[in-house]
């Protein structure tokens, strides 16, 4: 359920992220890679593939800072949201990569 107004925690590091400031990336890592890494661990029962989504939702954030959206959620929820969807992402594939190989079909 969105609040009217994000804590100030997420609203100040949307801001600084927006400005490019590495440091404020190293902050949010710090506080949600531990979120991320566990949650798309639980998803896909796989390390390295926990690992590579944990990069992943970090270098979107970096690059779409904008993209959070206060009015959906704390900052938080949007991290762990990225999580859910890059791992699904991940999941899709290696369904589709699986389907192919078993019915020869080239990639």
């Amino acid at each position: 359920m969105a609040k009217d107004a994000p804590p100030r925690w997420d609203r100040g590091m949307q801001q600084r992220l927006v400005r490019g400031e590495a440091a404020a990336l190293g902050e949010l890592y710090d506080r949600f890679a531990s979120l991320v890494h566990s949650q798309a661990h639980r998803m896909l029962d796989d390390e390295d593939a926990a690992d590579l989504v944990t990069r992943e939702v970090f270098a979107q954030v970096w690059e779409n800072p904008e993209a959070y959206d206060p009015q959906q959620g704390s900052m938080r929820s949007w991290v762990a949201r990225l999580t859910h969807r890059h791992a699904v992402q991940r999941l899709r594939r290696a369904v589709t990569a699986s389907y192919a190989e078993e019915h020869g079909e080239g990639g």
